[in-house]
């Protein structure tokens, strides 16, 4: 656990998502066929999910607690591509 955030985490818009919105965008270009993403978007965890009930996130529990980190394997993003095009580099 660092101190505190990079200063790039906090600047994520009203609802905490504006770069988890832009690597999801990206991450296809970046990850192998069967690579996988991991995202931490902590209490914006509840955003994520109404926002985008269709996509497939997979939230990872922690055997110590802990929440909002998601899983999505590079076919599901680019499953879900259109969702988050606008986002796109």
């Amino acid at each position: 656990e660092f101190t505190h955030e990079p200063e790039l985490g906090l600047a994520a818009g009203t609802d905490g998502l504006k770069l988890v919105r832009r690597i999801l965008a990206n991450a296809p270009d970046y990850l192998t066929d069967d690579g996988i993403l991991i995202c931490e978007v902590g209490n914006s965890m509840i955003h994520m999910m109404d926002q985008y009930p269709q996509i497939p996130f997979t939230w990872i529990e922690f055997e110590n607690g802990g929440h909002g980190v998601f899983m999505l394997t590079r076919a599901q993003l680019v499953d879900c591509a259109e969702e988050f095009k606008l986002y796109k580099d």
